[in-house]
């Protein structure tokens, strides 16, 4: 993590970097590494593992951050929602921000994330069987 750093401005700059070389040296995999230590050795992941290397680097170089999960949409299939895990960096002020790796976004995340919770343990999961939109609102 240090090496891949070295020459970075400030943490944003930092985090962004790790991102990309996790994104390009990672393969997507399922199941993948899991851990962060298993995501380095085996260089394969799913959106757990990615998000779990990503945290350990960030982590590593004083950083702060988190893996979050929940659900993200997906056009697939005539689109769907579904399972997720991705990072959150803390920036300050701005409080924590969401990047997800796997999916290439490396400064935010787009509006078909919806984040439900932190992730605290490898069974974290969320598998509905039915989801409800409860509230729904939009503005012109």
């Amino acid at each position: 993590a240090r090496e891949i750093t070295r020459e970075s401005k400030d943490i944003w700059e930092a985090a962004g970097r790790i991102a990309r070389w996790v994104a390009q040296n990672i393969k997507g995999a399922i199941p993948g590494g899991g851990t962060a230590r298993g995501v380095y050795d085996t260089r394969s992941a799913e959106c757990g593992g990615y998000a779990n290397l990503t945290a350990a680097f960030c982590r590593a170089v004083g950083i702060p951050a988190r893996v979050v999960w929940g659900c993200m949409y997906s056009p697939v299939g005539g689109g769907l929602f579904g399972q997720h895990g991705w990072n959150e960096i803390y920036m300050g002020q701005a409080g924590w921000i969401p990047i997800d790796v796997t999916r290439g976004q490396f400064d935010t995340v787009d509006s078909g994330h919806i984040r439900i919770g932190i992730h605290r343990s490898t069974t974290t999961a969320l598998n509905p069987k039915k989801a409800e939109i409860l509230d729904f609102r939009t503005q012109k």
